[in-house]
């Protein structure tokens, strides 16, 4: 029997000429950043993300009313795009956390996709919309 192996370093690796772009939404300007063309090999991150069962695990899905993906891999060579972007478009919430903060955040992330398919999502779903440290999320309830 033959084990899939993984190249984090290959899969997860960026691409330096992503683009990057700061939006702002509603009347209190929330910041939301896009980033576009952000892995070199996207292929292999999206296949990835399909050859791992997807759970209906309550206790992985948080508050997310899809099914989720959570795997770990290697994912610290990533660290330096998301020092980079958070110090260019939050300086003010960066210039408060040491130099190797997201280093060590690296250390305990996880490769995390949430797989929403109509056909299995509530009928009615409300977005409720969290500011948290300036940075826009979006909770399903």
């Amino acid at each position: 029997m033959n084990k899939n192996t993984i190249n984090e370093v290959e899969t997860f690796d960026i691409n330096r000429d992503f683009d990057a772009r700061l939006w702002r939404f509603g009347q209190h300007k929330v910041p939301v950043l896009v980033v576009d063309n952000f892995y070199k090999n996207p292929d292999m991150v999206r296949q990835l993300a399909l050859d791992i069962p997807a759970s209906t695990n309550k206790r992985i899905r948080g508050g997310n009313p899809a099914e989720r993906v959570n795997a770990f891999y290697e994912l610290s060579g990533m660290a330096w795009a998301f020092d980079q972007l958070s110090r260019t478009y939050f300086p003010e919430i960066m210039e408060h956390k040491p130099q190797e903060y997201m280093q060590n955040s690296f250390m305990n992330a996880t490769f995390m996709v949430n797989v929403m398919q109509s056909d299995k999502l509530p009928h009615l779903c409300r977005i409720k919309i969290i500011l948290q440290e300036q940075i826009l999320l979006v909770q399903f309830t």
